[in-house]
């Protein structure tokens, strides 16, 4: 009785649902059919983790799902739970902290990470902060990375330099508010470091070094540091690489002769992102001898220039876009010179303060090639806006950051040139909207039309 009690037992726990659909597959595929299907699925596996795995971002809140998170470690022995909060003399209190709490959870995370790691090319690193130090040194696991980023962390700068060495096929590098620590016993690393070669793009800013006089005991800097810290700002010897085309180089406190002297060893740079403090004449001499460079980004703001509008600016001719941003009313003309040495430009993107119709007449009179026009306005006292002066721009979009009132735009009438007027407004868009479409209601040459807060114009004849 017992022995029939258990058959039955058995039979209710199997899952015939299965069984039947299995026994159905069974009856409608051949041999074939199983290795078509195998094939499949393995193809889609593979396009699946290619996919997903291809980019991982590794932030502070994705660290504290961890059990075995040394900052929020519960452990019996640390009582307080905040480690930060504890001296250098309890830390060293703690039997083997170093080896029982922060080598496992880093191994146990290198662990997970290698799982996909012949499928990952671009990693992130966001604010980490000082736990960044224990993780960086795992990352030359990973020597396949084309993608780097680094985003408010602490990173030992030997560890970076040998992971530099290693990353062979790395093409874009993001270093961002990165604090790089240096060591009583790590000798003149800082003057050493080279990227690789194959670096492609690198964005290079607000960086310091820490320099400590502890030796290279991990857990001490990174938790309690009283120790004497020289902090200054960062800059890496200048070196040649060969395929970098993108340079971004923010830097405020800028008193170095890095740029220059980077500029000079590799003219085959392209594109160009600075403040206007770090671009000096030398620097403007250097791309006009260099004759490569084809994108320029400045921001201009409360910044002093490292020119004056008042020296002669070489020729730029090799430039054919440039975007100039936060210009105030006081640098109008340095703006007007720098853009005059500018003249095989296609493309242009300012952002003023306040408009001035004068200042943008006298830009597009002086670029005969222009054929993109892009213009952020912040304030704007006219209530009426003639385009009549952008007939000759193939391109051109205008946005208002703040509109008290109503403003009244006139299109460009008879344009043979224009093609696309792009108008963005905060307010009054829809007001703005209805006065155009009113006004060019006997003119069939321009396709007006409302998306969002933005009025969309397309020259009809081209």
């Amino acid at each position: 009785m017992q022995g029939e009690f258990n058959k039955i037992k058995l039979l209710v726990k199997i899952k015939w649902e299965e069984i039947f659909i299995l026994n159905e597959f069974n009856q409608y595929s051949t041999i074939s059919g199983y290795k078509e299907i195998s094939l499949l699925n393995k193809y889609l596996r593979e396009k699946f983790r290619t996919k997903l795995f291809k980019y991982i971002s590794v932030r502070y809140d994705h660290l504290e799902g961890f059990p075995d998170y040394f900052e929020g470690s519960k452990d019996n022995e640390i009582q307080d739970g905040n480690l930060a909060k504890l001296s250098i003399k309890q830390l060293e209190g703690i039997y083997n902290f170093k080896i029982n709490k922060i080598n496992p959870f880093v191994m146990e995370l290198v662990k997970e990470a290698k799982l996909f790691s012949n499928y990952l090319e671009s990693l992130t690193l966001l604010f980490l902060g000082r736990q960044c130090y224990f993780l960086f040194s795992q990352i030359c696991n990973f020597n396949q990375l084309t993608t780097l980023s680094i985003c408010g962390c602490v990173v030992g700068l030997e560890e970076f330099s040998k992971t530099m060495l290693k990353l062979v096929n790395l093409e874009f590098l993001i270093l961002n508010e990165v604090e790089f620590v240096k060591f009583q016993n790590d000798g003149d690393i800082d003057r050493t470091l080279v990227f690789p070669s194959s670096l492609k793009v690198l964005d290079y800013s607000s960086l310091c070094i820490n320099i400590t006089d502890l030796t290279k005991n991990g857990y001490d800097f990174i938790f309690h540091y009283k120790a004497s810290i020289i902090q200054n700002t960062f800059y890496f010897a200048p070196h040649i690489l060969p395929e970098l085309e993108k340079l971004k180089f923010i830097d405020y406190d800028y008193e170095s002769e890095f740029l220059p002297l980077f500029l000079a060893l590799n003219p085959q740079l392209k594109s160009l992102n600075v403040l206007c403090n770090s671009l000096d004449l030398e620097c403007l001499f250097t791309l006009s001898n260099n004759n490569n460079i084809k994108h320029l980004s400045i921001e201009f703001g409360d910044f002093d220039f490292g020119f004056v509008s008042e020296e002669s600016l070489p020729p730029l001719s090799s430039l054919i876009f440039i975007e100039i941003h936060k210009i105030t009313l006081s640098s109008y003309l340095t703006a007007y010179e720098l853009i005059s040495s500018c003249e095989n430009l296609e493309g242009i993107e300012l952002e003023v303060e306040c408009y001035d119709e004068e200042f943008v007449n006298n830009i597009i009179n002086k670029l005969s090639k222009l054929k993109s026009f892009k213009l952020n306005i912040l304030v704007i006292s006219e209530t009426k806006f003639n385009l009549n002066m952008f007939s000759s721009i193939e391109s051109l979009a205008i946005s208002l950051n703040s509109t008290k009132e109503l403003i009244e735009f006139n299109l460009p009438k008879h344009s043979f040139n224009t093609k696309f007027i792009k108008l963005q407004m905060k307010n009054w868009y829809e007001d703005s909207f209805n006065l155009i479409k009113e006004s060019q209601s006997k003119d069939s040459n321009w396709h007006i039309k409302l998306l969002g807060n933005n009025i969309i114009c397309k020259h009809i004849g081209n």
